[in-house]
């Protein structure tokens, strides 16, 4: 994909946020959470801290207005397209990957919805990106570079404690790959696991001294249920919807080519990241249903998988070509009819939705 190309889908799906910022009334979730972000906490009974920052990231500079309230989401949105993008350029020093990365991430429904309204899933993304980009570059450097991955890894979990299952994907390439394996020699990501834990480490206090609220009520469904195995048939359809098939199709094509590359394949590291958080929710899935949003974290690591696989357009089967051509309506064609299906939705909720700022 062309630079050009790229931006036009990026300024696309930034119109599509501006107009779910501004048409949709609020709903429940952000009415609580705005509540919230009045009062500051390093945690909260339901989630970490950071959705609020990102809520007064609007409120503080434009007041207590609906759009104003979800400005931070947005600018999210604009932070994850960036470290997205920066990513796929630094896997393969390739700018025209960087640029079908961001793309990637952009033609994602789940991405312009989850970055246009205050929802705990918007730093997560942003965060989520800085980590991916943060670990390729310190995968090739080396060194200081691992500081980085812990400040990103740090604020992943300050946003959603899904984050972990990204560093336990990290921790995974650390140990099984011969790349990893020298990196872990050096105390650079040991000092960077350092500093993950400093920059989570107010929340981890905050818990501390409420009884352990989050961990309990976020952990304490884990096991919970019986046995439900039909949930493995609507988790997988929740994130074709909200991913769409053509960027599925491309991001495993893309995780393919890397696991067929070779033990030290750069690409190696961005399926490592993104491949237990997906495994987990699988097993999950036997007793309680996966809500389709919860692989939010993974959204940037598969945006740069499937920007691998268009990267080798000239050896694409013809199907591949097909879903890569489609991509792009798919996408947006999706997002818009979404909005247009949101929108009728909650205009029914409006009158007993929360009134902000009002």
């Amino acid at each position: 994909m062309t630079r050009r190309g790229a931006l036009s889908v990026v300024a696309a799906a930034f119109a599509l946020r501006f107009a779910l910022a501004f048409l949709l009334p609020p709903a429940f979730d952000e009415a609580y959470y705005w509540r919230l972000s009045r009062h500051l906490a390093w945690g909260y009974l339901d989630h970490p801290p950071a959705f609020a920052w990102t809520i007064l990231a609007g409120t503080v500079p434009f007041g207590n207005g609906l759009v104003a309230v979800r400005l931070g989401a947005i600018l999210c949105g604009a932070l994850a397209t960036l470290a997205t993008w920066r990513a796929g350029a630094a896997l393969a020093g390739d700018e025209a990957r960087g640029a079908a990365a961001g793309a990637a991430l952009n033609l994602m429904p789940a991405a312009i919805g989850l970055t246009a309204a205050a929802t705990i899933d918007a730093p997560l993304i942003g965060a989520s990106a800085l980590f991916l980009w943060a670990a390729i570059v310190a995968a090739r450097q080396g060194g200081a570079a691992w500081l980085a991955v812990g400040a990103a890894a740090g604020l992943a979990l300050l946003s959603k404690y899904s984050a972990l299952f990204e560093g336990l994907g990290l921790a995974l390439w650390l140990v099984a790959t011969p790349a990893g394996r020298r990196h872990l020699a050096t105390p650079w990501p040991w000092l960077g696991l350092g500093v993950a834990i400093a920059v989570f480490a107010p929340n981890l206090a905050w818990n501390a001294g409420h009884g352990w609220a989050t961990f309990a009520k976020q952990f304490g469904r884990v096991g919970q249920g019986g046995f439900a195995p039909l949930h493995l048939v609507d988790y997988p359809l929740g994130q074709v919807a909200l991913m769409t098939p053509p960027i599925l199709w491309l991001a495993v094509v893309g995780a393919r080519a890397a696991w067929r590359g070779g033990a030290d394949d750069p690409r190696r590291l961005v399926a490592f990241v993104a491949a237990p958080l997906p495994l987990y929710m699988a097993v999950h899935a036997l007793h309680q249903r996966v809500e389709a949003n919860w692989l939010a974290a993974i959204y940037p690591a598969v945006a740069v998988l499937a920007a691998e696989a268009l990267a080798g357009a000239g050896d694409l089967s013809r199907a591949t070509r097909r879903w890569a051509k489609a991509a792009a309506p798919v996408g947006l064609g999706a997002s818009a009819l979404a909005l247009a299906a949101a929108a009728g939705a909650f205009g029914g909720l409006a009158p007993v939705c929360a009134k902000i700022g009002g």
